[in-house]
């Protein structure tokens, strides 16, 4: 043989014996229990590689979790969650009080009067600050007399005092052109007692008027006075047996079989229907004019006149023999005389 080739074999087999040798160096460390090196495994992406440990760590080995979101402490600026038994821990109001005191037996209701004394207290200081700021707030929350008379008298004399009649209502203006400032102020006297009036409506343009029919509430000199001199009862008030005249159409106010009730200047009237009733508050309310300042030249209204107030007319029809046709309709006859009431009224107030 060739020493060249000789030299050539010996040197691939060489070869090939250190390819066999490097091959199996690679795969000791892996399968070879003596060896405490570990493989590190190639970062991954996303939460799974931070929370999950290696696989090569060995389980009894504690391992460090890493704090997480859900790990760190909060601070929760939202309003605590209202458990099943809020609602009945919150503080009772007034109207809570009379409803629990109208369906407690009578022997359990002088227990209640004392709690609901502190409340009627409370809610008396409430409606003295929104007769001044909110007249016709505090008009609207008035307990409603069927409640009312239903009450010991511990607690109905702390409630708002129910004040209706004719009276006298006097605007009184104050002007300070250097700094512009004006100041409006009202008083109301009726059955010798006089209030500091706050009113709201068409109230709020009302000149100076004298027995002109007033309603509203009052708590100690301060009276909040509604916008209306016509007042329909509530439903379960207190009134005079009937039936009575309709002051709008003179007739009975049981011609349609029911007849409705209203306070106009502390006197209670029966009407014939509902619309009477609200025809009649226009009426009043236009009679009350509507100035928005102080008018010296207007003249003044006497007390008790006989000018005032609705008024029974005849009206009688004519009919002739030559002509058998009805000369005017029923209605065009109360729709001639209501334009006659607004000419007059129109004329008082020139």
């Amino acid at each position: 043989m060739n020493p060249r080739h000789r030299i050539l074999g010996v040197t691939a087999l060489l070869s090939l014996l250190i390819l066999i040798a490097a091959t199996v160096w690679r795969q000791c460390p892996e399968t070879s229990s003596s060896s405490p090196k570990t493989l590190a495994s190639p970062q991954a992406s996303g939460s799974e590689s931070e929370a999950a440990p290696s696989p090569s760590r060995n389980a009894s080995q504690p391992v460090a979790a890493r704090p997480t979101e859900s790990d760190s402490p909060k601070v929760s600026t939202s309003p605590p969650s209202r458990g099943p038994d809020s609602a009945a821990m919150a503080p009772p109001t007034f109207s809570d009080w009379v409803n629990a005191y109208l369906a407690a037996a009578p022997p359990d209701q002088a227990g209640l009067a004392a709690t609901g004394e502190a409340l009627a207290l409370k809610r008396r200081e409430v409606m003295r600050e929104l007769i001044q700021t909110d007249p016709r707030r505090a008009i609207e929350l008035a307990l409603p007399l069927r409640l009312r008379s239903q009450l010991p008298a511990s607690i109905a004399r702390h409630l708002e005092e129910r004040i209706s009649g004719r009276g006298f209502f006097g605007v009184l203006i104050a002007d300070n052109f250097e700094q512009g400032l004006l100041d409006v102020r009202r008083e109301v006297v009726l059955d010798h007692r006089t209030f500091a009036a706050y009113v709201y409506g068409r109230r709020a343009s009302q000149a100076t008027k004298e027995n002109i029919p007033l309603h509203g509430i009052a708590i100690d000199n301060l009276l909040a006075v509604h916008e209306d001199p016509v007042r329909p009862l509530e439903p379960g008030e207190l009134a005079p047996a009937g039936p009575g005249t309709c002051p709008v159409c003179a007739r009975a106010s049981s011609i349609h079989g029911r007849e409705a009730l209203a306070d106009v200047g502390g006197r209670i009237q029966h009407f014939c229907s509902v619309s009477h009733i609200e025809k009649l508050n226009e009426r009043l309310a236009g009679d009350l004019g509507g100035s928005t300042g102080w008018d010296s030249s207007e003249p003044p209204i006497a007390p008790d006149s006989w000018s005032q107030g609705p008024k029974n007319l005849l009206y009688m029809r004519v009919s002739f023999p030559d002509d058998p046709g009805e000369p005017i309709t029923e209605d065009e006859a109360y729709n001639v005389m209501d334009q006659v009431n607004q000419w007059y009224t129109w004329s008082m107030t020139l």
